[in-house]
């Protein structure tokens, strides 16, 4: 055995999943599975820019006072879906 098999061996985990058989290994398959979905839609909808929003709130607030065309001047072009909503 290699030292990263005894070390791998020596680890809880590593033993709970060796002794679970196939369903264990499945389980963890998924599960770096759906990590990678999650990060993957995660970075997408930052690509997206929903969790920014300064143009978007400038907007709203121009809105509210009556400014309607400095309004969307403001969010005009910008990439982010709240832009878009706005």
């Amino acid at each position: 055995m290699t030292d990263l098999a005894t070390s791998l061996a020596a680890l809880p985990l590593f033993g709970l999943i060796r002794d679970g058989g196939w369903t264990m290994w499945l389980i963890a398959a998924l599960s770096v599975i759906t990590l990678a979905v999650v990060l993957w839609k995660l970075w997408s909808l930052w690509r997206l820019g929903v969790w920014g929003g300064r143009h978007s709130r400038a907007a709203l607030i121009l809105w509210a006072q009556g400014r309607p065309r400095e309004a969307m001047d403001q969010v005009r072009g910008r990439p982010s879906a709240r832009a878009r909503v706005a």
